[in-house]
Formats: structure tokens, C-alpha cells, sequence
């Protein structure tokens, strides 16, 4: 059968292993919360997820695995400050508008790469 209807994206990501960690603090240790980034569809996948060569944020690249138009929504564990759509040598192509602080909704064109830059906000940090 295909790929696709055959949910093989699912059985590979089912054999990784998450990475575990600990926040540490003085006396003792807080759970994990948020992760950095989540996607809502099963045909697409994110791929890469880097911090820029040259500026202070985020390359994330994910790509659409069918034959269709896929719609995507892209949700951050922080709030985002700013999100540009780049070619693959990361030159920013145009800005994006995201649908909240943490959302953004994006289409993809068949066996599409789309590569984004993604500036998360600024938080406030304990003195």
C-alpha cells in the first residue's frame, strides 16, 4: 500500500526516544513543561529545528510528505516575537503574520520544504 495510508511517519517516530531532562534548581528539581515547538499535521514533518548561523533565533524547516496542499498549524513553547518564510541558504524571502503569540498556520504545496525564522519574544528574567 502507501506510505502515507500505511502511517509509517507514525511507526518511525514511535522508536525515538525523547530526550529527557531536568530543570534543575538549588534544593530541589522541577518537571518539564512545554516543548519548543509542535505540529498539528500527520503529512507534514518537522524536519530541522536549529539556531541561526548568524542571528539570535530559530531556523525550522518542515516539509509537506503528500501529493496535496497541506494546511499546518506550528505551535512554540514560547511567545514569538517575529517569523520570516527563507530559501533553503536562510535569506529572509518575507515576513510572516502569526495567528497568536505561540500559532502560526501555514500551507503547504505539494512536497513542499518551507524554511522559516523564527525570533522568539524576550523573557523576562529573575534577578
Amino acid at each position: 500500500g502507501h506510505y502515507l495510508q500505511a502511517g509509517i511517519k507514525d511507526i518511525s517516530q514511535s522508536f525515538r526516544t525523547p530526550v529527557l531532562s531536568i530543570q534543575g534548581v538549588a534544593d530541589s528539581s522541577i518537571a518539564g513543561g512545554f516543548g519548543l515547538i509542535e505540529h498539528s499535521s500527520k503529512l507534514t514533518c518537522v524536519s530541522a529545528v536549529k539556531q541561526h548561523d548568524d542571528r539570535e533565533s530559530l531556523v525550522v524547516r518542515t516539509y509537506n510528505l503528500c501529493s496535496e496542499t497541506v494546511s499546518d498549524t506550528l505551535t512554540f513553547g514560547l511567545d514569538v516575537a517575529a517569523v520570516w518564510k527563507t530559501d533553503l541558504l536562510e535569506v529572509r524571502a518575507g515576513r510572516l503574520q502569526p495567528a497568536s503569540p505561540r500559532e502560526l498556520e501555514i500551507n503547504l504545496e505539494p512536497h513542499e520544504i518551507v524554511t522559516l525564522e523564527v525570533k522568539l519574544a524576550e523573557r523576562n528574567r529573575m534577578s
